[in-house]
């Protein structure tokens, strides 16, 4: 596996084989640190980070895995885990398998996935429920 990837102002996309899609900010006023460390929400899909990156700093798992290069990329970081409300348990066993590397891990359970919500549905579901 090769960590090629291309970077623009607003994205960065890892190599597919690498299984990691992140958005950026979009907006200044989107949450992207916390104690000084990095913030991630990790969704399922590009269309639900999509959906997230204007309030804060998004990667797409493309499926429900994560890949050895998204664990070596989130050490010492901050992550919510917002995936399908179909997915909470994976939500919560990543939290688990992954608590040693992270900064701090919150799992936020949903009854709707984020690519089909309102951006009133994500501030309320998502970014108002980031509370370490």
């Amino acid at each position: 596996s090769s960590n090629k990837y291309a970077k623009s102002k607003s994205q960065i996309y890892y190599h597919a084989e690498d299984a990691l899609h992140a958005h950026f900010p979009k907006s200044d006023l989107a949450q992207s640190t916390f104690e000084g460390k990095p913030l991630y929400v990790i969704v399922e899909d590009v269309v639900s980070a999509t959906r997230l990156s204007p309030y804060v700093t998004t990667i797409a798992l493309l499926g429900t895995s994560v890949s050895a290069a998204l664990t070596a990329f989130l050490v010492g970081a901050n992550v919510v885990w917002a995936l399908d409300g179909d997915a909470t348990s994976t939500s919560i066993k990543y939290s688990k398998q992954l608590a040693l590397v992270l900064n701090k891990s919150l799992v936020v359970p949903l009854a709707k996935d984020p690519k089909d919500m309102t951006p009133k549905e994500v501030v309320s579901n998502i970014i108002n429920k980031i509370i370490f």
